[in-house]
């Protein structure tokens, strides 16, 4: 079944806007809905104390999503009137303000997002894409294995590294995609590991050892998994 996306270009104003905002009103019952229920289950299941210490990290949790939430939507604002435009190749001037920052940028759900790997041509800069989405899995059946994309890219000469991540709009998405970093623990030192590409993206199994010794012959230790692949050839 195709997707049908909402142009908030054309037709009637308020008609297309109230569409548009209709299942965000729902979400934010549903999520308010999720705290209410949480908090009379901590309560009643657990302890007063228990209970408190979910109310005390109320606010630092809402200045994290906050800060976060905030910040794309400004980030949203430049890229709309682009959209509206017609003009997507004007996205460039914002990944290149972003860049000069040192912000490193990720390409989101590029299955989900209809959005081809010659595309990448027009978005330079990246450090990364996802190659598992967990909303767009578990929501779309899309972005669960990007590996071919991945290598289309890498075979037109694009260098990006792939990310697992969950773009979380509700609980039951989180960790189920994540990415193991070599790094100190500190904001710093993780960055520049995710830039140089030190890290590994994974939904379930953990790397614990990878080398390649001096007869060229890989070595790699895991946790559990069912099976393991080497690509290579770019």
């Amino acid at each position: 079944m195709a997707k049908k996306s909402l142009d908030l270009t054309c037709g009637n104003p308020m008609k297309q806007i109230l569409l548009f905002s209709l299942p965000l009103v729902v979400g934010s019952l549903f999520q308010q809905m999720y705290s209410f229920v949480d908090t009379i289950m901590v309560g009643r299941l657990i302890s007063s104390e228990a209970l408190a210490a979910v109310g005390s990290v109320s606010s630092l949790n809402f200045l994290v999503i906050g800060f976060v939430g905030g910040t794309c939507s400004g980030f949203a604002i430049p890229l709309a009137k682009s959209i509206g435009a017609k003009n997507t190749e004007e996205f460039q001037k914002y990944l290149d303000e972003a860049h000069e920052k040192n912000n490193l940028t990720i390409y989101c759900h590029p299955q989900w997002s209809s959005t081809p790997p010659r595309y990448f041509d027009k978005l330079k800069g990246n450090f990364a894409f996802e190659i598992w989405n967990s909303g767009c899995a578990i929501e779309d059946d899309m972005d669960t294995d990007n590996g071919m994309y991945w290598d289309e890219l890498l075979g037109m000469g694009i260098k990006i590294f792939g990310v697992a991540t969950d773009d979380g709009h509700e609980m039951y998405h989180h960790c189920k995609g994540w990415v193991m970093v070599n790094a100190e623990n500190n904001v710093k030192d993780i960055l520049a590991s995710l830039e140089k590409g030190a890290f590994y993206s994974s939904c379930g199994p953990v790397i614990k050892d990878f080398y390649v010794d001096d007869e060229n012959v890989v070595h790699i230790e895991t946790s559990e998994c069912e099976k393991i692949i080497f690509q290579c050839g770019f």
